[in-house]
């Protein structure tokens, strides 16, 4: 500080090795200033000597003149005083350069998310810093100098928003030299799958109502489409219900669906549901086929009771069923699924041999046995009817 007339200041640090210096300076009285105490990795050093004798060590008058224009030497000496409670106290020097880092996470863990740009600018100068997250999904800003730091992420991430604002504001100073931020992004899945007819588990069934539930959350709807499906996209992580109705004009009844204890329902555990996407849970109905028909006397009509009429599904011939005409005379099956059925009645019954089937009626074509199909289009036949007549 020169102290003459046209009073002015100067400002000097010590370097690595403790060295300061002041150039170029004009003629002046000067008053050299320290500190009383600074601050090492030691501990606090209080000032042990000055420049000269007097008894303020932390000041030294400096006369720079035509005689004297330059001088060396103008030491002071800090030493740490010894104590038996004292600890070291961590330098809290504010050229030490400051160190900003963090990580990014998927939301509610500690799994970190690479290659996410994060920013950091400095509100004195506009200064912006920019770090990508490594696989762990860490990242580090180093050597920043002193300022008030807004560190921002994008708002989403592989399609996850991020958790709140995705903004913060931290500040390096000389007593702050390392901040920490962290940022979570939400990961969003999807549950997506088909309603189709349960014979080819390739039919579909459209316009089935699909409802998705999630505990906390909105009840959502789906309808499945003229390929049969159906999906729910951006699910945040939970356990969903997916629910679809016990039958449908259209498709007949659900016989099988994703889980194993409940053909009405899955369950979609959380941990499926955290980024991933589920793609077949899928519901499969059957209509309610039926065929029926009768047996009877062709000259008398009258029934013809306790004959045996047998179906076998052609497609599966494992899928074969057996039915006893009542008094009446007539024979059902029923709950059957989509195939092309032989439908065969006895040769010859009680009232003699066949005289005509439900194909052809005419005494040149007698039929004991026909095909009858059992499609979503085509869930019934009612008149699989079989006439027997004595011979002569």
């Amino acid at each position: 500080m020169c102290t003459d007339e046209n009073a002015f200041s100067l400002t000097a640090v010590s370097d690595a090795s403790g060295q300061f210096s002041f150039a170029d300076i004009p003629l002046c009285t000067y008053t050299v200033v320290v500190p009383s105490e600074i601050n090492t990795t030691e501990g606090a050093k209080p000032i042990f000597e000055g420049y000269d004798d007097d008894d303020t060590k932390t000041t030294a008058e400096i006369v720079i003149d035509p005689t004297t224009t330059e001088l060396a030497g103008v030491d002071f000496v800090y030493k740490l005083i010894p104590s038996a409670t004292a600890s070291p106290t961590p330098s809290t020097s504010r050229f030490i350069p400051g160190t900003i880092g963090g990580s990014v996470v998927i939301e509610g863990t500690e799994t970190g998310i690479s290659g996410v740009e994060v920013t950091a600018t400095c509100a004195d100068d506009g200064s912006v810093y920019k770090a990508t997250t490594q696989d762990d999904g860490s990242y580090t800003f180093g050597d920043m100098p002193d300022c008030v730091y807004t560190i921002n992420v994008p708002t989403e991430s592989n399609g996850w928003p991020v958790v709140s604002t995705g903004v913060t504001e931290v500040e390096i100073s000389p007593e702050n030299r390392t901040e920490e931020v962290k940022f979570e992004y939400t990961p969003l899945g999807s549950i997506s799958g088909a309603t189709l007819s349960d014979f080819d588990k390739t039919t579909p069934i459209e316009g089935v109502l699909v409802e998705l539930t999630c505990e906390g959350a909105e009840t959502q709807t789906a309808t499945s489409d003229a390929l049969g499906k159906y999906s729910f996209t951006e699910l945040p992580p939970c356990t969903y219900t997916v629910t679809v109705p016990t039958s449908v004009a259209n498709g007949g009844d659900l016989v099988s669906g994703p889980s194993d204890s409940d053909t009405s329902a899955t369950e979609v555990h959380e941990e499926a549901i955290l980024g991933n996407d589920v793609i077949d849970a899928d519901f499969f109905y059957l209509p309610e086929g039926t065929i029926a028909g009768n047996l009877r006397d062709h000259v008398t009509e009258e029934p013809l009771a306790g004959e045996t009429v047998t179906i076998t599904c052609l497609e599966n011939p494992d899928i074969t069923f057996t039915n006893v005409t009542d008094a009446a005379g007539n024979y059902e099956f029923t709950n059957l699924v989509a195939c092309s059925y032989a439908v065969v009645a006895p040769e010859t019954s009680t009232s003699g041999p066949i005289f005509a089937g439900p194909e052809d009626r005419t005494e040149d074509n007698k039929e004991f046995s026909t095909v009858v199909y059992i499609s979503l289009d085509n869930p019934e036949e009612g008149d699989v009817d079989f006439e027997y007549s004595q011979v002569g």
